[in-house]
């Protein structure tokens, strides 16, 4: 996601007897867009700080003289534009697999989705398998394919995510048995009894947490529906990641978006 000091949609090159009119939109971020360049910085803005949602945005980006909003639907297509940039920064700096001998790596699963009325049970939902390094704090959240949540899957998804030689602690759900039968070093703990096992003082808490950080983060719009799991998730990941100082957020994601949309030279 490369922005120019003027608001106009074009500048001036060249010198002033073959000068060349070319827009800053042109090959980059803001190419494409109807919206107004001053309209999408602020909602750029509005987005790196954190918190925000659709109505608060309307207003925020409403800089036209008539009674015209940004739409509900402008306004979604722009944020899944963004966590593209997010997904995009993140897999930069990615190493790819987590773990490694001699570090330890905690495997859980979790749904997301919504509850009827806010309460109860969810009814509806996606599965999505996750990992967090102990001694690193690299994780990996995986959406299960076809919502499909078995030993398999389970096994699979940590096979591509887990370095070899790791210590893989879970709960002692039956789906997490084929770990060990495909020689993993494996540990589990019992919830119904203790939050961290009396004799190997294998637990689960730091994947637990996770799952409370990421659901903590997604918005009120979210739902299963939408197909923008992956993407909320490349936004929680930039924000854990990448963004060590939220008041440079703003900056961060300007040059992210100018790297994956360079200008034409």
């Amino acid at each position: 996601m490369t922005l120019d000091l003027r608001w106009d949609s074009g500048v001036t090159i060249g010198n002033a007897a073959s000068s060349t009119n070319v827009s800053i939109r042109k090959g980059a971020f803001l190419d494409n867009s109807h919206l107004w360049v001053q309209e999408i910085l602020i909602l750029c803005c509005i987005f790196a700080r954190g918190k925000y949602d659709y109505e608060s945005i309307k207003y925020e980006c409403h800089l036209r003289d008539d009674s015209t909003f940004l739409s509900s639907r402008t306004i979604s297509d722009w944020l899944t534009f963004i966590r593209e940039v997010c997904i995009h920064a993140v897999l930069k700096i990615s190493d790819g697999k987590i773990g490694g001998p001699g570090l330890t790596v905690e495997v859980d699963e979790a749904k997301f989705g919504r509850r009827k009325f806010n309460v109860g049970r969810v009814i509806d939902g996606k599965w999505v398998v996750g990992g967090i390094c102990r001694e690193t704090k690299d994780v990996f959240l995986v959406p299960c394919h076809d919502n499909k949540r078995n030993g398999l899957a389970l096994v699979e998804i940590t096979t591509q995510n887990v370095n070899p030689g790791s210590l893989i602690i879970t709960d002692c759900w039956k789906g997490y048995e084929g770990l060990t039968q495909e020689g993993w070093d494996h540990l589990t703990v019992n919830h119904s009894y203790n939050f961290v096992d009396p004799f190997t003082e294998a637990h689960t808490q730091n994947i637990e947490n996770l799952w409370w950080q990421v659901k903590r983060s997604l918005p009120d719009t979210y739902t299963r529906k939408d197909g923008s799991l992956l993407y909320h998730f490349g936004e929680f990941l930039w924000r854990k990641k990448i963004i060590t100082e939220p008041s440079q957020a703003f900056l961060v994601l300007l040059k992210h978006a100018a790297g994956l949309y360079p200008p034409p030279k």
